[in-house]
């Protein structure tokens, strides 16, 4: 009895197989011709449902992610004056310029609106064809004016764009959280921009129709994501007046907080208000983020496991129709497996019976490949992660006098949220890289 969840691709299979028995030369060029061919659909219609589904997807999710960034940019000036004998974390604001605040603020706008525009479309409100425009070029433009303004900080000299300040002496100058969050911002805002451009030349060339064709489970996940980053931005308000901290600082404690990270050694409340209060935040963040992990798992069950299964089963079948050896009477269905057939008492009944063993082991060896591939790109994904994410630490933590190896076990932690406070970020680029890291990996 055949099994009717391969009944229908047994018989495609026989199909494609019995020209191949029957040693016809044409019909093997035109089966030749047909899996070159459905190859090539099968690569042109997963780059293109990548392009109309995911890109939007990353660029919805992403893009409030950068939003936060440029408002963590914008609440503090982004240069500190060092005393004799305080640090860069401890420094005296120095007043930024006019100019940059203004450039600052019009970047943030600028990007909003073009998030805005994204998730308008994606909620059907506004066209994709007037949408789409907004949301490359509020991007980009976004993105363009934080570079700028990070670039022309950086290289002025001393960090100081306010000669005859009292509150800027040459030479004791750091560059403050704020800075750093913009350059992060700016790199989003660009890869968003990148995402956006390809769905907008894959709709122009016609592989798709102008509109985001996303599921109900990855809506939902993008409007899960902006309320933990919501969530996020307005505990750390609340927090930084309780406690008395600098926003900025009482960002990165919420985050350590509802990643579960929590360091503890160098913020955690003081005040009754304040640990009153973190029960019910770090309850209401935890909630949030499962909810966040359980719509990325339906996504990764939904489409992505299926999606990954339906062509690499599709590839297997397609080699083994091609690898059918009618003179050694052979089929291969793996690199190192192969099934052999009497061709001269190849009955129907034996024909069938064949197919649906060749069919069995396509599946079964496609299934184990799905999961060693991604097993695979998870450990990879992580490891690339946790060096870069070290290599980077070793970098901001120089005054501290972290060792590579010191960079790896606190990285280490942090990705598995242990967090055990015997080593963390001091430095005014450090803290905002502690971000960006668990975040990441969570999302991933």
């Amino acid at each position: 009895m055949n099994d009717p969840g391969t009944e229908e691709p047994i018989r495609q299979a026989a199909d494609e197989i019995e020209p191949t028995f029957d040693g016809g030369q044409d019909a093997e060029k035109e089966e030749a011709q047909e899996i070159q061919e459905q190859e090539h659909n099968l690569h042109d219609s997963n780059l293109w449902w990548f392009a109309s589904t995911g890109c939007p997807l990353l660029a919805g999710t992403f893009g409030p992610l950068a939003n936060a960034f440029s408002i963590c940019a914008l609440v503090r000036s982004w240069r500190v004056y060092i005393a004799p004998g305080e640090t860069a974390a401890s420094g005296d604001r120095i007043t930024d310029p006019g100019w940059l605040l203004a450039v600052n603020a019009v970047s943030l706008v600028i990007a909003l609106t073009a998030n805005a525009a994204l998730l308008l479309n994606m909620s059907g409100r506004v066209r994709f064809k007037i949408a789409q425009p907004i949301a490359v070029l509020g991007f980009f433009f976004g993105g363009v004016m934080l570079v700028a303004l990070t670039a022309a900080l950086s290289t002025a000299p001393d960090y100081d764009l306010s000669p005859g300040s009292p509150a800027a002496p040459g030479g004791a100058h750091a560059l403050s959280q704020a800075y750093y969050y913009a350059i992060q911002a700016a790199i989003i805002y660009w890869i968003v921009t990148i995402l956006m451009s390809l769905t907008a030349y894959g709709a122009w060339k016609g592989h798709f129709e102008a509109e985001f064709r996303l599921t109900l489970a990855q809506r939902t996940l993008m409007l899960q994501t902006m309320a933990f980053l919501a969530y996020l931005m307005l505990g750390a308000l609340v927090f930084s007046h309780v406690e008395g901290w600098e926003y900025l600082d009482a960002f990165y404690w919420a985050d350590l907080t509802l990643l579960t990270i929590g360091l503890g050694s160098d913020f955690h409340p003081s005040t009754h208000t304040g640990r009153t209060l973190y029960l019910f935040f770090a309850i209401g963040g935890i909630v949030i983020i499962g909810l966040v992990i359980g719509s990325i798992r339906t996504l990764v069950l939904d489409r992505g496991k299926k999606k990954v299964s339906a062509r690499m089963m599709e590839k297997k079948r397609i080699r083994a129709i091609n690898s059918v050896d009618p003179r050694k009477h052979r089929i291969q269905v793996a690199r190192f497996q192969t099934m052999k057939f009497d061709n001269d008492d190849l009955t129907p009944a034996k024909r069938r019976e064949l197919e649906f063993s060749v069919m069995r082991s396509v599946q079964e060896l496609a299934e184990r490949d799905r999961k060693w591939m991604s097993l695979v790109i998870s450990t990879f994904a992580a490891a690339c992660l946790w060096f870069i994410g070290a290599a980077v630490f070793f970098v901001t933590e120089a005054e501290q006098d972290w060792s590579y190896f010191a960079s790896l076990y606190f990285s280490y932690t942090c990705l598995l949220t242990i967090g055990y406070g015997d080593l963390y970020p001091m430095s005014n680029s450090g803290k905002p890289s502690l971000y960006s890291g668990p975040y990441w990996l969570f999302l991933h």
